[in-house]
């Protein structure tokens, strides 16, 4: 009898490598398209925002995420969100405003059950004792609370941090991958002279500041107020006293989340209701905008389109808006004025105004919080 060997079915692909072949080229095409694919989505928000599983992947692995691209992606908890948020310090006061609930079980509680906070980024590490970081619910839009942290961070240097670490007294804990600014500012540049330094007013304030009537007249800084759900991040007004005032440049942002793009103007106060009309037309024309009586040349606030101060926009770092003496200028921070994410992210921010006065150069630190959300693609 003869044996005939049992035929090996692996011999046959063996002796065929290229009928397996197809099979590899597509699988490795797929995962090849599928690095690109998340790749992409981690730096464009607009891939990010229409890939919602892969939306889910990045914010999985935010925490291994570079730190341009992780708050992007990164979810947080209610108890601190990732967001854009911008504070100063003269080396010897200093606050960032973080939102979030913090360690608080509902408003208006909690604020002292913070054992600690530490925010890390590239320029090193800061470790904030419980005693420096307070829970507050602010009507930041003076239409309901929201909650956030204020955390003293004294620095003499400009501090850049892209992740916070909150821990609580009952043993929990909470993290972030955020995109956070800390400015120095040198105390020689916040120096005014005492009878000419412009009154930074808090929206919620003004009609309580007054002046007495044989004081000259002071250059007033009112703002930043916020209204998110008009899309208005910020606005602040400017009013001359008795020399011209020229808004030299507004910070306002971290520089990955700035576009440097502001609306500004500057003429008679009659002409601010109308600005308002035609910043929030470019920065948010879904919103509904009240109509106005036509200005013509025999209005006292009538200014001219191709005005050079009329309301247009400028670059952030070189304002150059003078206002003579007497007269109004207005800065409004809208979406346009921070670049997209994938999903809205929260925006706090201490803007940081450089002014010329009567020829004497200076920083004015706003008294007021902007706040609202960056836009979507």
């Amino acid at each position: 009898m003869t044996l005939r060997p049992t035929p090996n079915r692996r011999s046959r692909y063996a002796r065929h490598p290229r009928a397996l072949l197809p099979g590899v080229i597509v699988a490795y095409g797929c995962l090849l398209l599928l690095v690109v694919t998340v790749a992409v989505a981690a730096y464009s928000p607009t891939v990010a925002a229409r890939l919602p599983l892969v939306g889910s992947f990045l914010n999985a692995v935010a925490p291994a995420l570079p730190a341009s691209v992780a708050w992007l992606h990164d979810r947080g908890t209610p108890r601190l969100l990732p967001g854009v948020y911008f504070g100063w310090s003269d080396g010897v006061r200093g606050e960032l405003h973080l939102y979030g609930e913090g360690c608080s079980a509902g408003q208006g509680t909690g604020a002292g059950d913070v054992v600690g906070l530490t925010l890390t980024g590239r320029d090193g590490v800061v470790v904030v004792p419980p005693d420096a970081v307070a829970q507050l619910w602010t009507e930041l839009d003076r239409a309901r609370a929201h909650p956030h942290l204020r955390v003293e961070v004294v620095t003499e240097r400009t501090m850049e941090f892209d992740r916070a670490h909150l821990r609580c007294q009952d043993g929990t804990e909470a993290s972030a991958r955020l995109l956070a600014t800390v400015h120095h500012v040198e105390p020689s540049a916040l120096a005014w002279p005492p009878a000419a330094a412009p009154l930074a007013v808090d929206p919620v304030l003004t009609a309580s500041v007054t002046l007495p009537p044989e004081a000259e007249a002071r250059a007033i800084i009112d703002g930043p107020s916020s209204l998110p759900g008009a899309g208005k991040i910020a606005e602040l007004t400017l009013a001359a006293g008795s020399e011209t005032l020229t808004a030299l440049a507004i910070l306002y942002a971290p520089r990955r989340a700035a576009s440097g793009e502001v609306l500004a103007a500057a003429g008679q106060a009659a002409t601010l209701p109308y600005w308002r009309n035609a910043a929030a037309a470019q920065g948010a024309p879904w919103v509904s905008r009240p109509a106005l009586p036509a200005l013509t040349a025999w209005h006292a606030a009538y200014q001219a389109p191709n005005d050079p101060r009329a309301l247009g926009v400028r670059p952030s770092a070189d304002l150059g808006l003078p206002l003579a003496a007497g007269e109004f200028g207005a800065l409004f921070l809208y979406p346009s004025a921070f670049r997209t994410t994938p999903t809205p992210r929260p925006v706090l921010l201490k803007p940081l105004l450089e002014l010329d006065q009567g020829g004497h150069q200076a920083t004015v630190v706003t008294s007021g919080l902007a706040f609202g959300w960056t836009a979507t693609p």
